[in-house]
């Protein structure tokens, strides 16, 4: 084992009383716990290649003390009035407002976003954290008087114990979408970090206990075994997932299997249309700032040029020259990752396409991290490798076409649901884009429409598989069970038995 990574030690006082030799600790009832298990790997800093920390990926004990934790937190929170609940959302949205650089810090170290990307993460997640703060108007029930003896109300109660699986590529972002809506409902959370980044929703639920009871907010760190064992458990009531489609399936069904609620969000193929009547120098702005940033499944990776569009593609080429891997991009996660996108842009090249900016061996930052160069690929089709993968890196695939219409098609064609954008300054072009594509999320000038906190994330096909949608009005209803009553009157006294017979009919609602 080795040392806490020292910088979240600075950032975390109560984390020298551990041990001295401690791979990262979970966080379980508001204090931090040293892991024990037979299986850890390092968590190597992307950007510089050096071990950040270890983590451990097979400790049960704190699988079954978090889920015996939030089983009792949940009695007691559940409780608690949602004004209560909301004050101590304030709370802690303040205290991430107040540490969003070392949030920022910490996020570059794990995951190796650039300083700014990551403090952008951090505004984003804030944002549903506000967003959450609606909760006392998003949670009120429903009242009818259906007749002069009858009633009827609903209401939201919370659900237990949730838990959600954390992909790399967000580690800030992602825990802020789940953990304020669970608990602002009155649930308890379990969230299991990704294990290339566990320091960042670990920092998370530390400033979340200043604000909200021990046991609330869970983090536990762990494989492939404490994921399936957390999600099958009979005391978890719901998951979240993001991250692949391969894995959002198998996650998916062991969640449906054993009868729990989900919202499951996976891969993506992203396309871009550009038509010729666009404003060019903003589009090319637009596709770069939408791909070059790959790690994202909202990243543009496919362009589709209409006939006319072309000079689009040299333009995009020129404004590239700019960009800097290092400052402006960040490394890919790893370097089995950064192989294997190399592997699917070398197979696409020997069927015929045609690597037109970029090297993907060039020399950058002296070999050290995973960087690589912003890739264009000309001559793509939609049986190449590039294509038909999530390559989750800066490749952009150009395939020409000569209307709309062929654009239309490959967009549908394509097994993915995420999101989609066209590029024009024609509105019936625009309209007939929205209306005949089947990608759920779609921009029009929006290069990345990831719409904001109080509208829900309505991904689709491939890329989406569950109950609720994740954020926005739907989560709400993900975390919570409506309830329905129905009251009679009675008379005082000795009832009447004309009015007995009639309530036992359904009353009419004219």
């Amino acid at each position: 084992m080795i040392y806490i990574n020292n910088m979240l030690r600075k950032f975390i006082p109560e984390l020298n009383k551990l041990t001295t030799k401690c791979n990262v600790p979970h966080y379980i009832n508001g204090k931090f716990v040293k892991p024990i298990g037979s299986i850890s790997i390092p968590v190597i800093s992307p950007s510089k290649d050096t071990i950040v920390t270890n983590v451990t990926l097979d400790d049960n004990d704190a699988l079954k003390s978090a889920i015996n934790v939030s089983k009792t937190s949940f009695n007691t929170w559940s409780n608690v009035s949602i004004g209560k609940r909301v004050e101590g959302l304030i709370e802690w949205n303040n205290w991430i407002a107040d540490n969003k650089d070392n949030i920022a810090t910490i996020i570059s170290a794990e995951n190796g976003k650039t300083f700014e990307d990551a403090q952008a993460e951090v505004v984003r997640g804030i944002e549903v954290v506000r967003y959450a703060l609606s909760a006392p108007s998003l949670l009120k029930g429903d009242y009818s008087v259906i007749n002069d003896s009858l009633e009827i109300h609903t209401k939201k109660q919370p659900l237990g114990v949730v838990t959600g699986l954390m992909p790399f590529n967000f580690p800030a972002m992602i825990p802020l979408w789940m953990i304020p809506l669970a608990v602002v409902c009155g649930n308890s959370i379990i969230i299991k970090s990704s294990e290339k980044c566990p320091m960042t929703p670990l920092f998370l639920a530390y400033g979340a206990t200043k604000s909200l009871p021990p046991g609330v907010v869970n983090v536990i760190h762990g494989g492939v075994s404490i994921s399936s064992d957390l999600i099958s458990h009979k005391d978890i009531e719901a998951v979240s997932f993001v991250g692949s489609t391969t894995v959002g399936k198998k996650v998916y069904d062991t969640v449906a299997k054993h009868g729990k609620r989900s919202q499951i969000n996976m891969g993506a193929k992203n396309h871009a249309v550009v038509m010729p009547d666009c404003n060019y120098e903003e589009t090319a702005d637009s596709i770069i700032s939408a791909f070059v940033m790959g790690q994202r499944c909202m990243a543009i990776s496919v362009l589709i040029v209409v006939d006319g569009a072309d000079s689009i593609v040299d333009l995009i080429k020129k404004k590239l020259e700019t960009i800097d891997p290092v400052d402006d991009m960040g490394p890919l996660i790893t370097a089995e990752a950064k192989s294997n996108l190399i592997k699917h842009v070398e197979n696409s090249i020997e069927y015929g396409a045609e690597l037109t900016h970029g090297d993907y061996n060039a020399t950058i930052n002296d070999n050290v991290g995973n960087y690589m160069e912003p890739l264009i690929l000309e001559n793509v089709n939609t049986n190449m490798d590039v294509y038909k993968n999530e390559l989750f890196g800066p490749v952009l695939s150009i395939i020409k076409v000569s209307t709309l219409d062929d654009a239309i098609e490959i967009v549908n064609k394509n097994e993915y649901g995420n999101g989609t954008s066209i590029f024009t300054n024609d509105m019936h072009e625009a309209n007939k884009y929205e209306n005949e594509t089947k990608v759920t999320q779609c921009g029009v000038n929006v290069p990345i429409p990831v719409s904001p906190p109080y509208y829900s994330w309505t991904s689709s096909k491939e890329s989406y598989r569950g109950s609720h949608y994740i954020y926005g009005p739907s989560s709400f209803d993900f975390y919570s069970q409506e309830k329905t009553t129905m009251t009679k009157f009675q008379q005082n006294g000795k009832q009447n038995v004309e009015q007995d017979k009639i309530s036992v009919t359904m009353p009419t609602f004219s």
